[in-house]
């Protein structure tokens, strides 16, 4: 059922689109100034600065640089607009970050532009820090239509997940949704999905987790559906899901390519670990290399171990990673474990087995194991270290 909006209704003209900013950019940019002029530009500039320094919390370097874009001779209207933010919740923190991010929300209209939009939020169950957090991460949405982007999204959402609260956990997740005019591609590339067999709870779960990937030109999104089929995904299956939500532009595909090669990874590998786990092209290159650093050059596993398991990538390096293998380290300086270790085995396995595998077997011989596992004792304090080679082979 859409979303009632009577207070709503005379917002769209002014915050359908971002082009209104031009209308502000500094005027000695588009005509002569007679000296006066000049001065007066220059003081206009100068006020500028030091209220985005002193009211809004920039550096003088993020100030000077916002003030290209945005720049008033008194603050009455900037002033309306941060009392309207902090009275729903926006700290200075929240403050600071959107105006870093989109200056111009400066000139928006606290009471015809912001407020709406914010008893909108409320209505649907966001507000307070929720909000905050919500518009901080995506300033943009202060300047958008209500009525012509984020009502209609919501609908449109709320027809196909139904409950207000999975549609607010989508926004929360994603906002750049709310920006687009559903009609001209998200529904075009679910029809897309439909159409090769994706099921309803996965493009259910696309739109609560990843709703920017149907955001997508329908053409290029069609194109990466044929791409991603010809790999070998199956529509019907989980995977394929996660494909869509974690497929990478041209570019990020090559950067992610060469980083693994730099880690000894073929070009088959880095393929074959993409259909295994789509999302660990999504690690950052920091939580790749600490991962592949650890596990490569400390604990001696080879790359190609890593590849034939990809999940291990998306582990906590301090909470699971080092803990299991510190245990494991300790069972092969010791010559407890002569076995092969396989990455899988201990990466994977679920905690019970782990602790019945490589824990409490041996309780008799290395009651420490428990406290090394836990981090409530090092490997240094017994003597040991990541650096001693090891004669088994893990594989």
């Amino acid at each position: 059922m859409p979303v009632p909006s009577p207070s709503w209704r005379n917002v769209g003209y002014s915050t359908t689109h971002l082009s209104f900013h031009l209308d502000f950019a500094p005027i000695f940019q588009r005509r002569p100034f007679s000296s006066v002029g000049v001065a007066k530009e220059l003081d206009k500039h100068s006020f500028t600065v030091s209220y985005l320094i002193n009211s809004c919390g920039l550096s003088p370097a993020s100030a000077k640089s916002a003030s290209k874009l945005v720049q008033f001779r008194d603050s009455a209207k900037q002033d309306r607009l941060l009392n309207c933010l902090r009275s729903h919740g926006f700290t200075d923190a929240h403050i600071l970050k959107v105006v870093r991010i989109q200056p111009i929300v400066l000139l928006l209209d606290a009471e015809k532009t912001v407020l709406p939009k914010f008893e909108f939020f409320h209505s649907i169950g966001i507000s307070g820090a929720e909000l905050a957090n919500l518009i901080s991460r995506n300033p943009t949405l202060l300047a958008c239509s209500l009525n012509h982007k984020i009502i209609p999204c919501y609908n449109f959402l709320k027809s196909q997940l139904v409950h207000n609260e999975v549609v607010v956990k989508s926004f929360k997740n994603t906002t750049r949704i709310l920006l687009e005019r559903v009609e001209k591609n998200v529904c075009p590339n679910i029809s897309i999905l439909k159409g090769v067999g994706v099921s309803d709870s996965n493009i259910q779960r696309l739109l609560m987790w990843a709703s920017e990937s149907l955001c997508l030109d329908t053409s290029k999104f069609n194109e990466k559906v044929k791409t991603i089929i010809d790999m070998g995904f199956d529509p019907s299956r989980y995977l394929f899901f996660d494909a869509i939500r974690f497929w990478p532009t041209k570019t990020t595909w090559q950067l992610k390519a060469e980083l693994y090669r730099s880690w000894g990874w073929s070009e088959d590998e880095f393929l074959s670990a993409f259909k295994k786990d789509p999302s660990f092209l999504g690690k950052s290159a920091k939580k790749v290399t600490s991962v592949m650093d650890f596990l490569v050059n400390k604990m001696g596993w080879h790359p190609s171990a890593v590849a034939r398991v990809p999940y291990v990538l998306s582990f906590s390096l301090k909470k699971r990673i080092i803990p299991r293998c510190s245990v494991i380290r300790f069972l092969l300086l010791k010559g407890l474990i002569k076995e092969e270790i396989f990455l899988s085995s201990v990466m994977m396995s679920p905690e019970k087995y782990y602790l019945d595998r490589f824990v409490f077997r041996y309780k008799e011989k290395a009651p420490q194991l428990l406290d090394i596992l836990q981090g409530k004792l090092d490997l240094l304090e017994l003597g040991l270290s990541f650096e001693e080679k090891l004669n088994t082979k893990l594989n």
